[in-house]
């Protein structure tokens, strides 16, 4: 997994019994915002986006979802936190449910 500005983001993924984890993790907020906020949040990154496997992710610190085709944008993925763990649903992964999950 890439990041565009792999100077400013660190992301690594992680996959067990059909689920993903995707941590994303801003690198350097003070040069990404020229000085102008400690945190690289929200706008700071506007036209960046992040590969990220199609499917939904749900986000384990605000619980929003987010649907990826590819990739996600990084002012959603960095909307209101500097860092970002990116749970996929079942069907993100190929609806495999994990071992011992109860349909529904």
């Amino acid at each position: 997994m890439r990041a565009p500005s792999s100077e400013h983001v660190i992301a690594f993924e992680r996959s067990f019994e059909g689920r993903r984890l995707v941590v994303l993790v801003t690198r350097l907020p003070l040069l990404r915002t020229a000085g102008a906020a400690p945190w690289a949040v929200g706008e700071t990154w506007r036209d960046e986006s992040q590969e990220l496997p199609p499917g939904r992710y749900r986000s384990l610190f605000t619980n929003e979802t987010l649907d990826s085709r590819g990739s996600v944008a990084l002012e959603e993925v960095f909307a209101d936190l500097p860092v970002a763990a990116l749970l996929s649903e079942c069907a993100a992964y190929g609806g495999v449910q994990p071992s011992g999950a109860a349909t529904q």
